[in-house]
């Protein structure tokens, strides 16, 4: 047995001990799980696009009807799934980002909390989860307009076509709107289109949380890549707005990866700008810590520079104001406890100092320890004194730059 499967199977040990109805892993286990993917994986039947019904074509002739062709418990699983893949035959793309997506979106969030468990499935022993025979599922529930039973026996997860083909409805229905969101998002490469979903999800409101969370969500899945300067500026305004914690959050999260990868096909200086100050703004604005710690996050994933950049002479664009404020956040003992701070101090920060100091792998060894733990942030805070009005002069130059990116962002 490898060392990967003896750990993983010491894992489940572990689960049987502490919770005695949790899945088991032996070897055999492993191999039925591969033979069973490879099966799936070249069962000729998976190619849905390749199937042509009188019922789908009649689904596909009106949005509505296509809906309730994808989402009825009726709908047999291979024609669900069929007219999935044609989407896009279906639906207006002028509707696709304020009225469809969410649609989907709203869909498929009911079907994650109906699912609870799997959809009162087991999964199979192979997968790294541990079971614990449906505890708590609830009988009988409301999903997507229809009632529906989980099914009473232990059914295994499907893993082949033919387990796909007998699966509850609402697991084919959740297989089919992973099928439209595809269909969506390959319809995103042809001329023209991403241009139009941008200018599309503009249409939605951002006026409380959800709102704002979904229209983050919609601009960032479907266009990572490609932002447009009015998207982005929704993007500054949700992420500095304290009253939209989650949203924000997930402009925190987002940004940092989403500009770097705006800046391989658009201007990257103008990319890497518009990042720095959404993210200022954001780290000025909360006091939340996932928000802070997830914008300091996208900071270092916005500047880091790979080694063999380095080697070739790239250096680390960093803001001063960025720097100063992440600094200060993990100075601060209302951002968490010594762990924390330490720890994501140690992730975010040395890959973009010339004089960090320290290191993770200088600290991954005593990051449970508190005499150490204090030692590093008193490093941390010796860092800053040595610094700090370096980096205040640095950053109140840096302000008009930002103050021109700030007017750039306003809707």
């Amino acid at each position: 047995m490898s060392i990967s499967r003896s750990l993983f199977c010491g894992f489940f040990l572990a689960s049987v001990v502490l919770f005695p109805s949790a899945a088991f892993c032996v070897g055999a286990d492993f191999e039925e799980c591969a033979r069973k993917q490879k099966e799936r994986s070249s069962d000729p039947r998976g190619n849905f696009s390749q199937y042509s019904f009188k019922s789908v074509d009649e689904a596909l002739k009106d949005p509505e009807t296509f809906w309730k062709f994808i989402t009825a418990p009726e709908t047999p699983y291979i024609e669900r799934r069929a007219a999935a893949t044609q989407a896009m035959k279906a639906l207006p793309f002028s509707e696709v980002p304020a009225k469809w997506i969410p649609r989907l979106y709203a869909a498929q969030d009911e079907l994650e909390k109906a699912a609870q468990i799997y959809f009162g499935l087991v999964p199979p022993r192979c997968w790294s989860v541990a079971y614990f025979g449906g505890r708590g599922l609830e009988k009988e529930r409301m999903v997507l307009g229809h009632s529906w039973t989980p099914p009473d026996a232990e059914t295994p997860y499907p893993l082949t076509f033919d387990e796909e083909l007998t699966a509850p409805w609402p697991w084919q229905v959740n297989e089919a709107l992973k099928d439209l969101s595809s269909a969506i998002y390959k319809e995103l490469d042809n001329p023209g289109r991403r241009e139009e979903l941008l200018s599309g999800v503009m249409a939605l409101p951002i006026t409380t949380d959800e709102e704002a969370r979904l229209f983050v969500r919609i601009s960032h899945y479907y266009s990572m890549h490609h932002k447009t300067l009015a998207v982005m500026a929704r993007w500054h305004a949700i992420g500095a707005d304290p009253g939209k914690p989650k949203a924000a959050s997930m402009v925190a999260r987002e940004v940092g990866n989403d500009m770097r990868m705006r800046a391989m096909y658009a201007d990257p200086e103008e990319s890497r700008r518009i990042g720095d100050v959404i993210i200022i703004d954001i780290l000025k604005a909360s006091k939340d810590r996932e928000v802070v710690f997830n914008a300091a996050n996208s900071y270092h994933d916005l500047h880091f520079v790979q080694e063999y950049e380095k080697r070739e002479g790239k250096g680390v664009p960093a803001s001063p104001t960025a720097i100063k404020l992440i600094t200060e956040a993990v100075l601060d003992p209302q951002m968490g406890d010594d762990w924390s701070r330490v720890y994501y101090y140690s992730l975010f920060l040395p890959d973009l100092l010339a004089d960090a100091p320290f290191t993770y792998a200088e600290i991954k060894e005593h990051v449970h320890e508190t005499g150490d733990l204090t030692k590093d942030l008193q490093k941390i805070q010796a860092w800053y004194d040595a610094h700090e009005d370096e980096l205040a002069k640095a950053a109140l130059a840096e302000e008009p730059g930002l103050n021109k990116l700030r007017a750039l962002l306003k809707e």
